[in-house]
């Protein structure tokens, strides 16, 4: 089993190589974890500025918790060789901007974000 990211190209190559190693892995690629807003790369800006300079744009991305994620490995090794070689892509329930994610962090701290 192999976590990577999902629709990140630059990926591929890695995945290939591991797999070249392994034999018949199964790579689950995750969107973007809701995690790296609370204790990842994105906490100590949000935390310390009360903003987030991020080039994200209006782009949506299906934010993921990793809780998720692991359901979908333990229900995947669970099946034993079902997956074998295949590509899990895993992803959040809807698909939001980064400040639109932002704003929905800012909520549910009570404080001003950016």
């Amino acid at each position: 089993m192999l976590l990577s990211a999902r629709g990140e190209e630059r990926a591929r190559p890695t995945e290939e190589a591991v797999r070249a190693a392994c034999g018949d892995l199964t790579v689950v690629r995750a969107a973007w974890f809701d995690q790296n807003f609370s204790e990842g790369p994105l906490v100590k800006e949000l935390r310390e500025s009360g903003e987030l300079a991020f080039p994200g744009g209006e782009v949506r991305e299906p934010f993921i918790d990793v809780r998720d994620i692991a359901d979908v490995v333990v229900a995947a090794l669970a099946e034993g060789d079902r997956y074998a070689g295949r590509e899990l892509t895993v992803s959040g329930p809807r698909l939001l901007t980064w400040g639109e994610a932002v704003a929905e962090i800012a909520k549910a701290a009570g404080r001003e974000l950016t």
